[in-house]
């Protein structure tokens, strides 16, 4: 079963997937209005739930407003339990480092999505590292078959929520600055978000009128074709990335990155030999590694083709899934 936040109204409190049962509950909205009634009747339904399907092993994920109802209901039902952490642990997370404590007393295994949030992890918690995993994000394998001839007109490709630590300004300085050597070059960003009027305006003054696409939010469905059809994928990241599902996307598309070295990133790509790792925020070192691989067209599909064997090897969703299996039979076992 899936239990998770009733953020909309008109959406049914259960139904099912298949043979999954999906279960909404109003966690969000007991707690930001202080409603003790409704977060008592909210519990009260967890706990409940949990006594009827009887669950194997309980699966939390991030430090959301699930967790609250999750402490209060394992008290009287408890369950063996494994947390995951999508996000970095010096964000602020809700209630404060005391919620993050007993989160983390109370389960019987972490897992991190790389290792430098483990490294976090333990510096915040240092018996962390007796209950704690990192398992890598698992994509399924696409059926994408780049082209090696040379993209031409050579394209980057690059995807997110347009906000600020995201670095997309840095990707757009550097693009102004390949336009120099290569006059063709596109630069086509995608994604929505609250930085996308001052991008637009920094493109408008820095890049001729059509070397630039903003194209807006695209169906992800269709992400890997565009990176497949682009001469590289730029990840030009200010803050520490937990993972790097773009640099992955990437990957599994045969297009090498050029990523920031920040967080999880250099988890995904490996320097010189699926893609290319740059100090973060540097628009000088990003200009550089950019015309190294424009410069070498072979190069790039050679960087391509190793980092798609690399996805295939170590990113599957059949590896994520047989890791957190394991992870469920060990904190089963009697203790």
């Amino acid at each position: 079963a899936v239990v998770t936040d009733l953020t909309n109204q008109s959406l049914p409190p259960s139904e099912h997937e298949g043979q999954v049962a999906l279960h909404r509950f109003p966690f969000h909205k007991p707690l930001a209005s202080k409603d003790l009634r409704l977060m008592k009747a909210t519990a009260n339904a967890v706990e409940a739930l949990l006594k009827t399907f009887r669950p194997e092993v309980i699966h939390l994920h991030g430090f959301s407003n699930s967790l609250w109802y999750f402490l209060l209901s394992q008290n009287a039902n408890p369950h063996p339990c494994v947390v995951t952490i999508h996000t970095p642990l010096t964000q602020r997370i809700p209630f404060g480092g005391a919620f993050q404590n007993r989160i983390f007393e109370g389960v019987d295994h972490i897992v991190t999505i790389s290792k430098t949030m483990r490294d976090d992890l333990e510096q915040l918690d240092s018996n962390a590292h007796n209950k704690s995993s990192v398992i890598w994000n698992g994509m399924p394998l696409q059926n994408i078959r780049p082209d090696t001839r040379p993209v031409a007109p050579p394209r980057i490709f690059t995807v997110g929520r347009l906000v600020k630590e995201k670095g997309f300004s840095i990707a757009l300085q550097s693009h102004s600055r390949w336009l120099e050597q290569y006059p063709e070059l596109e630069l086509w960003i995608a994604g929505d978000g609250p930085e996308r009027s001052r991008l637009e305006t920094l493109a408008s003054e820095i890049c001729p009128s059509g070397s630039y696409k903003f194209l807006g939010a695209v169906n992800p469905s269709q992400i890997g074709q565009l990176m497949a059809e682009s001469t590289f994928v730029v990840v030009p990241s200010i803050w520490p990335e937990p993972f790097g599902i773009v640099a992955l996307q990437a990957a599994q598309a045969g297009r090498p990155a050029v990523a920031s070295n920040v967080g999880g990133l250099p988890e995904v790509v490996i320097d010189q030999q699926t893609g290319l790792l740059v100090p973060s925020g540097d628009v000088e070192a990003l200009t550089a590694a950019g015309s190294k691989i424009l410069s070498s067209p072979s190069w790039a599909n050679s960087l391509g083709q190793s980092a798609q064997r690399h996805a295939n090897d170590y990113f599957s969703i059949e590896t994520c899934a047989s890791r957190y299996d394991e992870i469920y039979q060990q904190i089963q076992q009697p203790k």
